[in-house]
């Protein structure tokens, strides 16, 4: 196999399982420069084996795989524990908390456990609809399970039960997650049922918080929850490029890269 063909057929294996894919992850991934990068992502839209958004490049939205927790909850690990790290910063002296599904939240709740095992028990009660969060978190604090359709997928659940309960709490602070993030759509998620439930929670929280590395930056996902100045903050990586955290910071959102 020629070299070329290799780098292709690596950038191939990674599209199929992460969608999307960064010129900064290429790099790192190939051990190219950016220049072959490019050239690269060129070759494979020539070739329809992908197509090119701004800053990187992604699967043909008709080869596009269904979510899969088990395949993101290990991708830029050490970029979600950073991000989950300083989330916990936001915490403060709010009391009641709504936790998001999703690998970089379910990051949060582990280190959230920890803090909870030193010692440093707030009077906090936790919301979520996730899981894998209850099972980090249970017996450790007051935490209370948003039930509905059970999704394996996702490792949570959503629906008409998720969405009923939620239309009758209110939370000081929340914490979410997202699939695309940019400028005009705002903040967005792969599937409708996921939004609703983003929607919902932003409507009835105080403060807004979400977290996202910076890969997400590149494109808009299916459905938009929030637009960004309907929230407080954004928790990413320091990879973000830096004309788009000057475009998200002139929408007047805290943007925190960590």
């Amino acid at each position: 196999m020629r070299k070329v063909e290799r780098q292709m057929n690596e950038l191939a294996l990674y599209l199929k399982e992460a969608q999307r894919i960064t010129i900064a992850d290429a790099k790192s991934l190939l051990n190219v420069s950016e220049s072959t990068a490019r050239r690269l992502f060129g070759r494979m839209e020539s070739q329809k084996l992908a197509i090119r958004v701004h800053g990187g490049l992604q699967v043909w939205p008709e080869m596009k795989t269904e979510y899969s927790y088990p395949s993101m909850e290990a991708r830029r690990l050490p970029q979600k524990r950073r991000i989950a790290r300083a989330a916990i910063e936001w915490i403060g002296d709010a009391r009641t908390i709504f936790l998001d599904s999703g690998s970089t939240i379910y990051q949060m709740s582990l280190y959230l456990a920890e803090w909870l095992r030193a010692g440093q028990r707030p009077q906090v009660s936790i919301f979520t609809n996730s899981l894998k969060n209850l099972q980090a978190l249970s017996g450790l604090v007051d935490i209370h399970f948003i039930g509905g359709k059970y999704r394996e997928n996702r490792q949570d659940c959503c629906g008409f039960l998720a969405e009923e309960a939620l239309q009758k709490l209110n939370f000081d602070l929340c914490f979410l997650g997202a699939d695309g993030c940019n400028v005009e759509q705002g903040v967005s998620c792969s599937d409708m049922e996921t939004a609703r439930l983003g929607r919902l929670v932003v409507m009835h929280s105080q403060r807004k918080v979400v977290l996202i590395d910076s890969t997400k930056f590149y494109w808009g996902a299916l459905a938009t929850y929030a637009q960004l100045e309907n929230l407080d903050a954004l928790i990413t990586d320091v990879d973000l490029d830096s004309n788009i955290a000057e475009q998200m910071r002139a929408k007047g959102i805290e943007l925190q890269m960590v």
